[in-house]
């Protein structure tokens, strides 16, 4: 099982925010990690480190999601990960990624058997520097596109061979300056201050991180988030069950550590509390 960290992105050109952009900036910069435990299962462990890269101005180098399972099978130990490094590339004198390239590496000790994967996408913008769409460079791979309308962001996949896009799915839907909803998800949020928000990539490739990231998904609730000032203090799944999410500051204000809880109902072996923290 993999835990992704993502608290969500967007592009909009209509999202506001009272801090000014260089205070978002200097929040998501001064960010190095965020960590998720969760320790619920006798026979499982799962462990979920995120890693941001700031150069000097401030532009995101490259993103990190490892994924660390450990097991306990019939007296037996084992562990797996899965590592995923997003290296951003940056061309001419716009502040806008033109690609990104993928590594990604996969370990079970089971099997003594480590694989890798390397893959590059190209980004597409329109006039507003919004992201339109990424392409990867696999042969009759599928293309990711991004639509706007209002607030809302809209998801499409483009087939090979196909004339016309997927109709497109709701991604993400902005209320407040916070992501309101997502793949049918519900959010309400806290007052605490989301330590991820970045006005300069919320409003140009953020969307990237919900769809366009291979096997990137909110799992635990807490996906890699630019848009939203706060935290989440709720999640509705779309299907009754409701997590709560609880935050814990420091004497500057950031986010240091929360608990998360009822995020896997339809499976009690690991529906705990998970451990989130924060570093700077």
């Amino acid at each position: 099982m993999k835990y992704t960290l993502l608290i969500l992105l967007g592009i909009l050109a209509l999202y506001s925010c009272k801090k000014s952009n260089s205070d978002n900036v200097q929040r998501s910069v001064s960010l190095k990690t965020i960590v998720v435990y969760n320790p619920t299962a006798a026979t499982y462990r799962t462990l979920n480190i995120q890693t941001f890269d700031y150069g000097s101005d401030g532009r995101l180098l490259s993103y990190t999601d490892k994924a660390i399972d450990s097991i306990v099978s019939g007296g037996v130990a084992g562990v797996s990960y899965e590592t995923r490094i997003f290296a951003f590339s940056y061309s001419g004198s716009a502040n806008l990624p033109d690609s990104y390239s993928l590594t990604d590496s996969n370990y079970n000790s089971s099997a003594s058997n480590l694989m890798v994967l390397h893959e590059k996408a190209g980004f597409v913008y329109d006039a507003q520097n919004r992201l339109t769409a990424d392409t990867f460079d696999i042969p009759n791979s599928t293309s990711s596109l991004y639509a706007y309308s209002g607030d809302t962001v809209l998801f499409m996949e483009k087939i090979p061979g196909s004339p016309l896009p997927i109709h497109g799915l709701p991604l993400m839907i902005i209320e407040n300056g916070n992501l309101a909803r997502s793949y049918g998800k519900i959010y309400t949020y806290s007052s605490v201050p989301n330590p991820l928000q970045n006005t300069a990539i919320a409003r140009t490739y953020a969307p990237i991180f919900y769809g366009g990231l291979i096997g990137i998904s909110p799992s635990y609730g807490l996906p890699v988030d630019f848009i939203s000032r706060g935290l989440p203090s709720s999640l509705n799944d779309g299907q009754g069950n409701i997590a709560r999410f609880n935050w814990t500051t420091d004497s500057k204000g950031r986010v240091i550590q929360g608990t998360a809880t009822n995020l896997y109902p339809f499976d009690p072996g690991l529906n705990g509390t998970v451990y989130i923290t924060f570093n700077y």
